[in-house]
């Protein structure tokens, strides 16, 4: 049986796999967003490495670090200078 249950830039889902009884019958797939949702949102429910048991990786794909197009930040070189002149006011 799937239990869809999309919300809160998949939190919801993560939630309900985190919270889930330990008795073998749950799966929850996550992703990167899971794994990152602490530095994203103010309160997450859940713990996503202390509350799962992360058994295999199922699939891969590119990915993307973005930043706001209006901050002058063209490259990885940029980012980082900026980094280094600001120190802890990039993030």
């Amino acid at each position: 049986m799937v239990d869809n249950r999309p919300g809160a830039g998949r939190v919801v889902g993560a939630l309900a796999g985190a919270t889930a009884a330990p008795d073998g019958h749950a799966l929850t797939t996550t992703g990167r967003l899971d794994t990152i949702a602490h530095g994203i949102y103010h309160e997450v429910p859940f713990d996503i490495v202390d509350d799962s048991g992360h058994i295999v990786p199922v699939g891969g794909g590119p990915q993307w670090l973005v930043v706001d197009g209006r901050g002058g930040i063209d490259s990885w070189a940029d980012l980082v200078a900026r980094a280094r002149r600001q120190p802890g006011k990039v993030g």
